[in-house]
């Protein structure tokens, strides 16, 4: 254990380095307190015994030094009988204890074994607390609650672990590339709660991309990896630890001091890391109790869903059979005849949705790749669905560029089949709807454009979600259980691709476009659509 004594007269630095050494203390002097500062710049002491007046700066000063620097040690001051109230001045702002000048032997070695004592019991509640805090986790990811209740229990537990006056926590969104901070404390805690860095980007995104975490002393900017960085606020130092779950990262756990001097240091980082890998776990599992929710929700729907669009064709079946029975007339039975066929050709329609969902939900439908046209693609999708075109006196247009693509040839056809069905459904009678598909170097584009009311932006990305159906005042009576585009979305991914909505372009208020974009050679195959790789 090391021991600074600060005293301007040398004889008394040099009597009590002799007392302490044999006690088996590492002791050093300073003669100044310039010098002490020196001295604790260069090298960590576990006391420090210092007179309070001295030539220059005082005892006190080298107290306000330590506190300010976030120095982490003790400090005994020695002084003479008429200091008194000195001694009780630097005792109020944090000294450990005085001695007063003379002192004997016993005095001083009971004062210095008293602090390490005192030390060794603060060090181990400390690890104690520290011990609470894991526990608490432990506890919270044994819970298994909500992702609000589990980002507020870590917040809680990383204010208490680690010495900081601000940080947050950010969760990875792998779909967007970036980082969102959904919990934060300290200055500018409203304005950092909602933002969003992408990975790379900043400390948080850093510490994600590299997987590792990262101490910044200083100004941000001023470190090689940031520099030109925005500097928000005067943090004196930082650091970032990702939260790993084997070898994904779910988020990143953010520390910073604004006020405290003292550096993060190795030390910090390793209990950081131990906070994150719980709360990696934690979150995780609040994942996964959200899905549960989730999916409780949807299997609800569904038989919601499924018992309203079900009932009302097999009404219909059901009072037209009543007809043909009875029915003597020749012309009444045509018509009873066409409503039969349109209404089996629903409950077809319907079941191979329920039969195609229920396939990629368990992973069991499988893609068979082949060099196929475009032309041929986009000509067979058209073929089955002039006629309903017809009725709403609705012309399909084509600006087809023909070239060969590596595709399941059926599935993608099931996909312009369920684009365009819903252009028909969902837009104006006398519209049109045109259907193409280019190549742009290594990407085959096929898209699906209407002339209807466009889908609000904020539903762009819910659309194609299981389940999800806008209610459309122009949809004609063909029911459908919500699961066309989500099937439509599943079966592009099998190929590897992409399909989303693009805006009407700026001052035109009709149309939407859906357009899919797959790669022409072939890729890896994927087969099967399981939850796990979503």
């Amino acid at each position: 254990m090391k021991i600074l004594i600060v005293d301007d007269e040398d004889f008394i630095v040099s009597s009590i380095s002799k007392i302490l050494e044999k006690e088996g203390f590492e002791v050093e002097g300073a003669g100044r307190v310039l010098e002490a500062k020196e001295k604790l710049k260069q090298k960590s002491f576990d006391l420090i015994l210092s007179d309070v007046k001295m030539p220059g700066e005082s005892g006190i000063s080298l107290m306000d030094y330590i506190r300010e620097k976030g120095i982490e040690t003790g400090i005994v001051f020695m002084t003479g009988y008429g200091d008194i109230k000195d001694a009780v001045s630097v005792m109020k702002k944090g000294a450990f204890d005085y001695i007063t000048k003379p002192f004997d032997r016993e005095i001083l070695l009971n004062v210095v074994k008293k602090y390490f004592e005192e030390r060794k019991l603060k060090k181990e509640l400390e690890k104690a607390k520290s011990i609470v805090g894991l526990y608490r986790i432990a506890l919270t990811v044994a819970r298994i609650s909500s992702m609000d209740e589990i980002l507020d229990e870590i917040t809680s537990i990383c204010r208490e672990q680690i010495l900081c006056d601000g940080g947050s926590v950010g969760i990875v969104d792998e779909e967007t590339d970036s980082v969102f901070i959904r919990r934060a404390w300290g200055m500018r805690k409203e304005k950092a709660e909602g933002t969003i860095w992408k990975i790379g980007k900043r400390p948080s995104g850093f510490a994600v991309k590299e997987r590792r975490g990262i101490i910044i002393n200083g100004p941000l900017n001023t470190h090689p990896f940031f520099k030109g960085e925005e500097v928000f606020e005067p943090i004196k130092s930082g650091m970032s630890i990702p939260m790993l779950l084997g070898e994904r990262v779910v988020g990143v756990l953010n520390f910073k001091r604004i006020k405290i001097e003292k550096p993060f240091t190795e030390e910090d980082l390793e209990k950081g890391f131990v906070l994150a890998e719980i709360s990696a776990l934690a979150i995780s599992n609040a994942r996964l109790f959200e899905e549960m929710k989730e999916i409780d929700e949807l299997k609800s729907k569904f038989v919601l869903t499924v018992s309203h669009e079900m009932r009302n064709p097999l009404m219909i079946l059901s009072a037209s059979v009543e007809v043909l029975e009875n029915s003597k007339n020749l012309d009444e039975v045509r018509k009873v005849i066409e409503i039969l066929k349109r209404n089996v050709e629903r409950m077809k329609y319907l079941i191979d949705d329920l039969l195609d969902y229920s396939k990629l939900e368990k992973g069991e439908l499988k893609i068979t790749k082949e060099k196929v046209s475009s032309r041929k693609i986009v000509q067979a999708s058209i073929s089955g669905l002039k006629q309903r075109a017809e009725k709403k006196n609705m012309e399909i247009k084509t600006y087809v560029e023909d070239f060969e693509i590596f595709c399941d040839a059926k599935r993608m056809e099931e996909v312009l089949v369920n684009l365009i069905d819903n252009a028909i459904k969902y837009a104006p009678q006398g519209t049109q709807i045109f259907v193409g598909a280019k190549k742009e170097e290594d990407r085959g584009i096929f898209w699906v454009e209407d002339e209807g009311v466009p889908i609000s932006k904020k539903f762009h990305k819910k659309i194609f979600e299981r389940f999800f159906r806008i209610d459309m005042p122009l949809a004609s009576k063909k029911g459908s259980f919500g699961l066309g585009l989500s099937i439509v979305k599943e079966l592009v991914r099998l190929h590897k691709g992409e399909v989303f909505i693009e805006a009407p372009p700026e001052g035109k208020n009709k149309g939407n476009k859906f357009i899919v974009v797959l790669p022409i050679e072939n890729p890896a195959p994927l087969s099967g659509a399981g939850r796990g790789d979503k």
